[in-house]
């Protein structure tokens, strides 16, 4: 029911990239989606900020000795709020999503 409000009232963010285990880098992505809580114009600067601290917690999660998604999934999650809510007032949920091959 929580995250349900929180939808309602303050949007989503969902923020999707594949990785390569193997050759540990991101071969696609990321792919930013934002909905309910910003205009479109005003969503290109926090697009590209959020995408670029998306692949920054990639790569430092790649560079240690296994790979934890769900805590990778966390990190971000609260990193990106933390900066949503201080850039303009709101707390969306924020969904990561990352695929591994290989």
């Amino acid at each position: 029911i929580e995250e349900r409000i929180t939808l309602s009232e303050d949007g989503i963010v969902v923020i999707a990239a594949t990785i390569s285990k193997k050759e540990k880098k991101i071969v696609a992505g990321p792919d930013c989606q934002m909905r309910g809580f910003v205009f479109v114009k005003e969503s290109e600067p926090l697009l590209k900020t959020i995408s670029s601290m998306f692949v920054e917690e990639i790569n430092d999660a790649l560079t240690g000795p296994y790979l934890d998604l769900d805590e990778l999934n966390k990190t971000f999650s609260e990193r990106a709020t933390r900066f949503i809510k201080r850039e303009n007032g709101r707390q969306p949920y924020v969904l990561p999503i990352i695929k591994i091959i290989d």
